[in-house]
């Protein structure tokens, strides 16, 4: 089961990608993110977020869970991003070019990746 897991968030976090990539497709950025997490392996991009979401006392899982902003200037789940990179997606989220309705689905997506990673969690200690 925890294979499938891994699987069902790799494909969640492409299906997020492609309506992120189709709602700013002036993101070359964006295609290159993608580009990289198609070619990434499941596990692999499984494991970085899951220890993302866990290190600091789960710091990261809080600030999702508080709908911080700050998320998505602080948290570089591929590790390949500089701060200014960071800070150029950040000052997107914040800006008029992003309503509260596709803030809110972004969220709502992220969301569901960490569901399916508790799960994964959840089904390995129950082992």
């Amino acid at each position: 089961m925890t294979s499938q897991r891994i699987y069902q968030y790799k494909n969640t976090l492409m299906k997020f990608m492609n309506e992120i990539y189709e709602q700013f497709p002036e993101e070359g950025e964006l295609l290159i993110i993608k580009f990289c997490l198609e070619k990434l392996p499941a596990t692999l991009q499984f494991n970085m977020f899951n220890t993302l979401l866990h290190k600091n006392e789960g710091k990261v899982k809080h600030m999702i869970k508080d709908r911080n902003h700050d998320f998505f200037f602080h948290c570089n789940t591929l590790g390949f991003y500089g701060k200014n990179k960071m800070k150029y997606f950040y000052d997107i989220w914040k800006s008029e070019r992003l309503d509260d309705d596709t803030r809110s689905t972004i969220w709502e997506w992220i969301d569901t990746l960490v569901e399916i990673i508790d799960k994964h969690n959840d089904e390995k200690l129950s082992k």
